[in-house]
């Protein structure tokens, strides 16, 4: 009798050297998202929270692609888009929440619900081939999960707004120019980039790149004298310790 196929993991994730790895792994669905995967993706996140030997957590996806949004068959039975969506919140926010450095490489198109995953990591590096890309008028939806907030920070409201209404790709050179995303690389250049950054933060001080993280995300909202006494207070968290 023929031994049965193996069933492979549609979230891969594996912890080393201080380094929570993560990979969208349906590459013959260009990882669109099931609710399988949200529930994997949510548990790779609960690791990073609790566990103290996480320094670094790293997302991408297998195969040509990064994530092609949710996964239109599943989508499509009653409730599950909401479900879907209540689940990408969570993870986004997270996400954006997690005193650790959140990395996203994007290795391929990121559309959809998968743009509004890659945009919830702190760091981005983009394939030279990879589109960014947020189809969601056509689908009678607005850009969620976050995105918004994003796009229109780094792109500008009125050319994020273009992009939105028309669901016209974003160009890595035109993401790297206004700061989606921080560095655009070659193809096959991306996964040493992804390394070399995480193998330099890995061994960073843990405290002061999560009080970093959250200074930075407090400057968006504080004028100059709120965040210099807010920088003050988390100065103090890391010397009076």
């Amino acid at each position: 009798m023929a031994e049965p196929a193996e069933v492979q993991a549609v979230v891969t994730a594996a912890v080393a050297g201080g380094v929570l790895s993560v990979v969208l792994n349906r590459p013959d669905r260009h990882n669109a998202l099931t609710g399988e995967m949200l529930d994997a993706l949510s548990a790779a996140l609960r690791t990073a929270e609790k566990d103290d030997a996480v320094r670094v957590l790293t997302l991408t996806g297998a195969g040509v692609a990064f994530c092609a949004g949710f996964d239109a068959d599943e989508a499509r039975r009653p409730g599950r888009l909401a479900e879907f969506r209540r689940s990408l919140y969570g993870i986004a926010g997270r996400l954006n929440a997690l005193e650790k450095p959140v990395l996203c490489a994007v290795n391929g198109t990121a559309s959809g619900a998968g743009l509004c995953l890659a945009l919830a990591c702190d760091i981005r590096l983009c394939s030279a081939g990879a589109k960014l890309v947020p189809d969601f008028i056509a689908s009678g939806l607005v850009p969620d999960g976050g995105a918004t907030h994003r796009l229109a920070r780094s792109l500008g409201s009125a050319v994020a707004l273009e992009h939105a209404w028309t669901g016209k790709p974003i160009q890595p050179t035109q993401a790297e120019a206004s700061g989606l995303v921080n560095r655009v690389v070659p193809s096959d250049e991306l996964p040493k980039a992804l390394r070399e950054l995480t193998a330099r933060l890995v061994k960073a001080p843990a405290a002061a790149l999560g009080l970093t993280k959250r200074a930075m995300a407090r400057a968006l909202q504080n004028d100059f004298a709120e965040q210099s006494e807010y920088e003050s207070r988390l100065q103090a968290i890391l010397t009076d310790s």
